[in-house]
Order: C-alpha cells, then sequence, then structure tokens
C-alpha cells in the first residue's frame, strides 16, 4: 500500500507520495526553505557570505570556457546592436527624404491595402514613385514591388493623372 505524507513545511500543506520513511518535505525547494529557517542554516548562510565562497564559485565561472563563452555571445549581440544603429544613422542622414516620405505615410495609410495591379489579390507593400510628395503612395505585393524595382516593370512618372495609379503601371 501506498504511504502519503502532507509536507512540513509552514504554508506548503502539498501530500505527497513517500519514498523513503525519513522524507519530510514534498520537495528540494521546501526542503531548503526549512532548513534556511532553522538556526544552523542561518548561521551556514552568514558563514557562506563572511568567506565570500560566493565570489569565489562566480570569479571561477567568470574564467570558464561556458562563463567565456556566454560573454563572447553578449558581446557580440551588443556589438551587432551597435552596428545596426550606426547603419541605420548614416542611412538616414544619406536619404531624409525616404524617412520623412515613410513616417507621413504610415501615419496617412494605417492599414493594408490589396496590390494594385490587376489580377492581383495580395496584401500590398507601400512604394513611393516620388518622395517629395510622400502623399502619393502605390499599394504593391511583394513580387511586383520586386519586379518594379529591378526594371521588370515599366512605371510611368511622367503621367498627369496621379489620382488614378493603377493607369501609372504598364509593361507587367
Amino acid at each position: 500500500m501506498e504511504e502519503y505524507k502532507v509536507c512540513k513545511r509552514d504554508g506548503c500543506e502539498v501530500r505527497f507520495k513517500v519514498m523513503d520513511n525519513r522524507q519530510y518535505y514534498c520537495c528540494r525547494a521546501c526542503s531548503k526553505k526549512r532548513y534556511r529557517d532553522t538556526e544552523k542554516g542561518k548561521l551556514k548562510s552568514l558563514e557562506y557570505c563572511r568567506t565570500n565562497k560566493h565570489r569565489k564559485a562566480q570569479e571561477e565561472y567568470y574564467y570558464s570556457d561556458h562563463g567565456r563563452a556566454v560573454r563572447e555571445k553578449s558581446l557580440q549581440r551588443e556589438g551587432n546592436i551597435k552596428r545596426a544603429r550606426l547603419r541605420s544613422k548614416a542611412y538616414y542622414e544619406k536619404h531624409p527624404e525616404r524617412f520623412k516620405a515613410a513616417q507621413v505615410a504610415s501615419r496617412i495609410h494605417k492599414g493594408e491595402e490589396i496590390c494594385l495591379v490587376d489580377g492581383c489579390n495580395e496584401t500590398g507593400e507601400r512604394h513611393h514613385p516620388d518622395y517629395t510628395i510622400p502623399e502619393m503612395i502605390l499599394w504593391l505585393c511583394r513580387s511586383h514591388h520586386l519586379r518594379l524595382h529591378n526594371g521588370w516593370i515599366d512605371f510611368d512618372y511622367t503621367a498627369t493623372n496621379k489620382a488614378d495609379t493603377s493607369s501609372l503601371i504598364t509593361n507587367i
């Protein structure tokens, strides 16, 4: 017959299956907590702190291979973030009109629209044919947007009817 006990740590009261007659606590955490609450446990903890054993353990880990690898990975991540920020700042300084156009467009057009190419029903990305007119946006799906930038789709920048943007794209 299986024997069950109730954990003796104050406030726990978990019923657990007994593996050994000397088992009084449901888990290791309860056992440690109970030990630390006793006078002997408190003195042992103070002695551990006074002898700086935890600092020695930290120092050993710091100089171990694993500790070194963790630090290097952290530094690499920080370096990547710094490099990305520098690239972004340099790009912004080189092309401020593009950032301004993107900000205006994101304020004006909150959601997504369908690609304006006839027969294509995919969600579109914003394309600015002219950054000096940030309100003028073409909604193109990813594939048509790439085709436009690669020169596979012709775009009539001189068209007079800028309200009807679907007439600006030809040679699809």
